[in-house]
């Protein structure tokens, strides 16, 4: 499939904005917090001792035990060695303290570098309006028309032909269904935003994408919900703007996190491939619905 040249306010923001905004919120994190956190593996912790507010009353000190040999010193109570089990009559139960049970730890993902590059997380999603909306659009998307899968106009025969898709791999190894996806929403045409909606960049849900076709961050958005749709976690799926430098233009794939390697769903290439086989991709940005991720090489 061809690609493109894509405009300078591509993918959300432009890239250079992007750039600038994302950098500018990680100069702010050490003095306002910023809602950014160092990715998994490079956070900091510390301990802090508060003191009570006024009007608190301080938590009493901790004694040590008084010891029976100083002079003056309260004897030592009894020692009392409790009944076995049994041996009297009308012996009271014992009282068991109850056992807690302790939830399951979710389960480590590991997630190596994308592209060589390093990262820092942040959950402030307020730069990021066009992930936001299509996320809201996408929940509230519901009302569709009767019609052939011919028609241009997507309706429920388009509809009932993904779901017979997302219904086929069901049950399917998650490589199995990763690929096929991928090769499913490659199918479709390229047609960038300005020709499709009359605007320099629109991220549209999978509804619209498969009525429409769409540009490079819409494949990786139809293919990040098909996922989703079949029981993906969130943590293992991004969606990752980078600049492409063989073209020297902006692009979006999308990342998914499996068996300890970060594979790439890219509608300029056929099959998945592992990130680490891609040299000419710099990431600028990943994101999902819990958080995203500012890319820097690993030299700064």
């Amino acid at each position: 499939m061809r690609y493109r040249v894509l405009t300078a306010a591509a993918l959300g923001l432009g890239v250079l904005a992007a750039a600038l905004l994302l950098e500018d919120a990680l100069m702010r994190q050490s003095t306002t917090g910023g809602g950014l956190a160092p990715a998994a593996g490079d956070d900091a912790r510390a301990s802090t001792t508060v003191a009570a507010p006024p009007g608190v009353a301080e938590p009493p000190a901790t004694l040590a035990p008084a010891d029976p040999t100083r002079e003056g010193a309260a004897p030592a109570p009894a020692v009392v060695t409790p009944p076995v089990p049994g041996n009297a009559p009308n012996e009271a139960p014992a009282t068991v303290a109850p056992v807690t049970a302790t939830p399951p730890a979710r389960p480590t993902i590991v997630y190596p570098q994308l592209f060589g590059a390093r990262e820092i997380r942040g959950a402030n999603f307020a730069p990021f309006p066009k992930w936001t909306g299509l996320i809201e659009r996408q929940v509230n998307e519901h009302v569709l028309y009767d019609g052939p899968c011919s028609a241009r106009r997507f309706n429920r025969c388009h509809l009932a032909e993904w779901r017979a898709l997302l219904k086929e791999l069901d049950g399917k190894t998650r490589r199995e269904q990763i690929e096929a996806v991928n090769q499913f929403m490659n199918r479709a045409p390229y047609i960038i935003d300005p020709v499709n909606y009359r605007v320099s960049d629109y991220w549209a849900t999978p509804l619209q994408f498969l009525n429409k076709d769409g540009d490079c961050e819409d494949y990786a958005i139809a293919k990040y919900i098909s996922l989703r749709e079949l029981g993906f976690p969130t943590e293992i799926l991004r969606i990752v703007v980078l600049d492409d430098l063989n073209l020297g233009i902006a692009h979006a794939v999308l990342a998914v996190y499996l068996d300890g390697d970060a594979l790439i769903l890219d509608n300029q290439i056929s099959h998945v491939i592992a990130a680490a086989r891609i040299r000419h991709y710099r990431p600028i940005y990943s994101i999902n619905e819990e958080y995203w991720w500012l890319h820097r090489p690993s030299a700064q």
